[in-house]
């Protein structure tokens, strides 16, 4: 996928009577990044430092870095659940030591009622056998239904719970039901909780711990595309954070690079108008974006893939079929002033 991204945004003519051999695209868009980033936050400092003269601002370490996708055309019928790609880099996990984001990663799980096995197994008194990885998940908070439509009704108190945990985790027994009770702020820090299957965890037998614990674990390190929350054709996906290394974000790109075909009616040819990699306040910069030749031909080829996809001219040509069906049906009935003539 990286060799497609290089000849994509290069120039295939060019390049092959070129000699000098060019950087790769995803290394060069990840170190202009960070150094775009690192002269932010060094031109921040000086001026919190000039104004107040107080201490720097805190490191960049929760920034996330995203990966910025505009589709060709609108997608229907896509799912909506989540679609995840996991990462060689977690998100929330990383394999240094002592390493600050780990250590604060918070997650709250939402399970049905009655929720005092989840809480037990989950934060209270987990087994012996299986003691370290279910504190490895960070779970600090099990809540209800009942908890959520009795304690977080106004918009002040999901906000605030929207903020105290980094990662969400819903039963899929529960999950429909979440839009109406957590509301538009956990849309907006996308922060929409994932559905695991907890069920059977009130008899905690050792084939269904097993299998709560590495569905939760595989939620933790991948990260979330929600294909039917897009109302439009631009999407963003989160590939890493900005205290990450730069050979940890390419391989984190890489990894979602070759695992969006499978997820993009038409894939990257004729699904993808361009990809961008960016952060929250920086400016975008290109991976790939697509030829006009590219261009006319995903207008023009049909699109092979187990979703519909919308475009201009398929209405007008679905409007054309739709016209010529229509048959005109002459009246035969007389008009009022027939009969009347006819009467006299």
């Amino acid at each position: 996928m990286s060799e497609l991204v290089t000849q994509s945004v290069s120039n295939p003519s060019a390049s092959q009577g070129d000699t000098k051999e060019r950087p790769p695209v995803i290394e060069s868009a990840i170190k202009v990044l960070l150094e775009r980033c690192r002269k932010h936050r060094r031109r921040t400092r000086d001026l919190l430092d000039a104004d107040s003269g107080s201490e720097s601002e805190p490191d960049g370490a929760t920034d996330w870095v995203f990966l910025v996708l505009t589709l060709q055309c609108i997608p229907e019928n896509m799912p909506r659940r989540p679609r995840l790609i996991p990462l060689p880099n977690p998100l929330y996990r990383s394999t240094e030591p002592g390493d600050a984001v780990s250590a604060s990663l918070s997650v709250c799980v939402v399970c049905p009622d009655p929720v005092r096995p989840y809480r037990r197994f989950l934060v209270e008194s987990p087994p012996a056998q299986w003691r370290e990885r279910i504190r490895s998940l960070r779970v600090t908070e099990v809540l209800s239904v009942r908890q959520l439509r009795r304690d977080y009704l106004q918009f002040e108190q999901r906000r605030r719970l929207a903020a105290k945990h980094d990662l969400f985790l819903a039963d899929t027994r529960v999950w429909p039901l979440l839009p109406d009770l957590l509301g538009k702020e956990f849309f907006r820090r996308k922060k929409y909780p994932l559905p695991v299957n907890f069920s059977g965890l009130d008899q905690c037998t050792s084939v269904v711990a097993e299998r709560v614990i590495r569905a939760c674990e595989r939620v933790r390190d991948s990260t979330v595309w929600y294909p039917g929350l897009a109302a439009g054709t631009c999407c963003a996906i989160r590939v890493g954070r900005l205290s990450m290394s730069p050979e940890a974000l390419k391989t984190n790109v890489e990894q979602v690079l070759h695992q969006l075909p499978t997820f993009i009616p038409g894939g990257i040819r004729r699904g993808v108008l361009s990809i961008y990699l960016k952060t929250r306040a920086r400016v975008p910069i290109p991976l790939y974006v697509a030829d006009r030749t590219t261009q006319v031909l995903a207008a023009s080829a049909p699109v092979r893939s187990n979703f519909t996809m919308w475009s201009p001219e398929r209405r007008r040509r679905r409007s054309r079929q739709t016209k010529q069906k229509l048959v005109r049906v002459p009246d035969t009935r007389p008009t009022p002033l027939a009969q009347k003539r006819q009467r006299q």
